[in-house]
C-alpha cells in the first residue's frame, strides 16, 4: 500500500455521531472520530437538551472520486453502528467490513470492531478496537479515560502503558456532540473543540466545525442522497436535521491544514443520514441503508 495516498489518520469515529458523528470513518484510512462525533450521546433528562435516542443503523459506503495519480480505484463496504442508552450511560458499537481495490496490487479486506462507553457525567471513557486486514489483526486498542477538575488523561492497556495528558479543556464524544447541538439549535455557525475518542494512540483532535441549517454546504452534486421509502419515514427522521462541516486537525501531527473534512447531515435525536468525506486523494459518500430504534433499558428501583 502506498502510504503517501493511504494514511493510517484519525478515525473517531466518529463523532461522531454522531456520532458523529462520523464517523470515524474508514477503519484503515480513519474514520471512527467522525463517526463518534455522530453517535455521540446525550441525556435527554434536563430541560433545554435534545434527547438522542437509541437506535441501530447500517450504511453504505463508497468511493466518490480519486485524484490522478492515485492507486485506490475502488473502495466499497458496509458500516453497522448501534448506540445505547444504558442506567450508568452510553454504549456504542462500531463495525466496518470495506473492500479497497488498487491499480497495481491485489485488493485489501479491513474489518474493524470498535466500542466505547461514556458515563453519564462526561467524566469516565472506556475504548476497544480491533482492526483486521484479511483477518489478520493489526491493531489493537484498548484502554480509559478520566477528566476532572485538574485536568484529564488517557491511560492504555494496548499499547501497553501509554498515557497520554489530555489537558484541562478535551471534551469526550458524547460532550462534544450536546454542545455542538446546542450551538446549532442557538442559531450559531461556528464551534471548535478539542475531542478525544480512543480510536488511535495518537491522542485527541482539534475539530473545527461549520453549521449550516440549509443545503448550501460542499456535497457532490452527481449523488443522490435522498433516502428509500422505507426509511425516510422512519419517526426517527421526523425531526430537525443540520448539515455540518467538519475539519479535523490531530493535534500530535501539528498540521496548518486538515488531516481530512467531511460535511454530516446529523437529526437532533443523533441520527445521521448521510456523510461526505473528502481526504486529499479521494473522497467517499456514506448512505443510510437501514435504522431501527433501540427500547432503552429500564433503569428505575423495583422499590420505588
Amino acid at each position: 500500500m502506498d502510504s503517501k495516498n493511504h494514511k493510517k489518520g484519525k478515525s473517531k469515529s466518529l463523532i461522531i455521531v454522531v456520532a458523529i458523528v462520523a464517523v470515524a470513518l474508514l477503519a484503515w484510512l480513519g474514520y471512527t472520530q467522525a463517526q463518534n462525533f455522530v453517535a455521540a450521546k446525550i441525556s435527554g433528562d434536563n430541560k433545554g437538551q435534545v434527547e438522542l435516542r437509541s437506535h441501530k443503523a447500517i450504511y453504505d459506503l463508497e468511493l466518490h472520486s480519486v485524484t490522478s495519480g492515485t492507486k485506490l480505484i475502488n473502495l466499497d463496504g458496509q458500516m453497522y453502528f448501534s448506540w445505547e442508552k444504558q442506567c450508568a450511560g452510553w454504549a456504542s458499537d462500531h463495525r466496518f467490513n470495506l473492500l479497497y481495490e488498487y491499480a497495481d496490487t491485489p485488493g485489501v479486506r479491513v474489518t474493524s470492531d470498535f466500542s466505547t462507553f461514556e458515563d453519564e457525567d462526561n467524566s469516565k471513557f472506556s475504548f476497544s478496537s480491533v482492526r483486521k486486514k484479511d483477518g489478520v489483526a493489526y491493531e489493537n486498542i484498548k484502554g480509559h479515560a478520566d477528566k476532572s477538575e485538574d485536568g484529564a488523561a488517557a491511560f492504555f492497556k494496548s499499547p501497553e502503558g501509554l498515557e497520554i495528558d489530555l489537558g484541562a479543556d478535551i471534551l469526550f464524544p458524547s460532550e462534544h456532540t450536546r454542545m455542538m447541538l446546542e450551538n446549532a439549535r442557538q442559531g450559531k455557525k461556528f464551534f471548535t473543540a478539542t475531542v478525544f475518542d480512543g480510536s488511535d494512540a495518537k491522542g485527541p483532535s482539534v475539530i473545527n466545525g461549520f453549521i449550516s441549517d440549509a443545503n448550501a454546504l460542499s456535497r457532490p452534486r452527481d449523488v443522490s442522497f435522498e433516502l428509500a421509502d422505507r426509511i425516510s419515514g422512519s419517526p426517527l427522521l421526523n425531526v430537525k436535521s443540520y448539515l455540518i462541516r467538519l475539519a479535523f486537525f490531530p493535534i500530535a501531527q501539528d498540521n496548518a491544514e486538515p488531516e481530512y473534512e467531511m460535511t454530516v447531515r446529523l437529526y437532533e435525536n443523533g441520527v445521521i443520514s448521510e456523510m461526505f468525506i473528502e481526504y486529499n486523494d479521494f473522497s467517499v459518500i456514506q448512505k443510510l441503508t437501514a435504522l431501527e430504534e433501540i427500547q432503552e433499558q429500564n433503569c428505575g428501583s423495583e422499590n420505588e
